[in-house]
């Protein structure tokens, strides 16, 4: 919807049209930034800090309205036994940072759950043979 009305599929060539007519009047610096924008808006959304400290922080006020939270680390790519220790780690560490939030209130509805870090550990220490 770039002149106030809806482009239909067939209409995707004039769509492709607008848009470079777009970029070639505006500049790509602005269409860059304007889609630097929309995604961070998008991903405030769905990812509540680069890490698990900065989460735990933003969710208080929406877990004090109702909102429960479930925990995810992106990004991990172990390859190596050293990446998996350093993720080991890291997933220790957030696991070890819930509770301390939590104040011992998961089990009554209070912070979310760490089970995707649980689960990852749980392979980590399969594979170093711990488990």
């Amino acid at each position: 919807m770039l002149t106030g009305r809806l482009a239909a599929a067939e209409d995707e060539p004039g769509l492709g049209a607008s848009l470079n007519r777009l970029v070639a009047r505006v500049g790509e610096p602005v269409i860059r930034r304007g889609i630097d924008v929309a995604m961070r808006m998008m991903g405030e959304q769905f990812v509540m800090g680069e890490t698990i400290e900065a989460a735990l922080r933003r969710v208080r006020t929406l877990e004090a309205r109702g909102f429960r939270h479930s925990y995810d680390m992106l990004g991990e790519a172990a390859a190596t036994a050293e990446d998996a220790a350093r993720y080991l780690a890291a997933y220790e560490g957030a696991i070890a940072a819930i509770g301390r939030a939590s104040a011992g209130a998961a089990s009554s509805g209070g912070r979310g759950s760490a089970s995707s870090s649980l689960r990852c550990i749980r392979a980590v220490s399969a594979l170093r043979g711990t488990a």
